[in-house]
């Protein structure tokens, strides 16, 4: 996987692109949280459906495991940005998405690796800017 370039991904209910497209940090922070967190860090990422019509497509911050640099598991944050939010997506159509994600330590990548079930599809190191 590479950034910015669609990843095709193929399965029995037809097919779809993913692209990511980066990471980047954000002062936002849910003050009903208690994460402690260094960072916050939105994953930006785009998807189109070309062919899969079992549903409609929706790929959300759950399809991805994400790592810092030094290997933590990062959990989800409850920080959203309201223009890059996942939606249910017919076959033509596209949607560009983030996934927010609580970084305990000052990374400077995020490691993804996009998970469709219990299946690794792909992996990708992306830069924090």
């Amino acid at each position: 996987m590479t950034l910015n370039t669609p990843l095709l991904v193929e399965t029995e209910n037809g097919n779809y692109n993913l692209t990511i497209e980066g990471a980047r940090a954000t002062d936002n922070r849910n003050e009903f949280s208690e994460k402690e967190v260094k960072q916050v860090v939105f994953l930006d990422y785009t998807y189109e459906n070309v062919s899969f019509d079992k549903d409609d497509l929706y790929i959300d911050e759950y399809a991805f495991q994400v790592l810092d640099d030094e290997g933590n598991v990062l959990d989800t944050y409850p920080v959203y940005d309201e223009n890059r939010t996942p939606k249910d997506t017919p076959v033509g159509g596209k949607c560009k998405a983030s996934g927010t994600f609580a970084v305990p330590t000052d990374s400077k990548n995020l490691n993804v690796t996009f998970v469709r079930g219990s299946q690794k599809v792909a992996k990708i190191i992306v830069p924090i800017n």
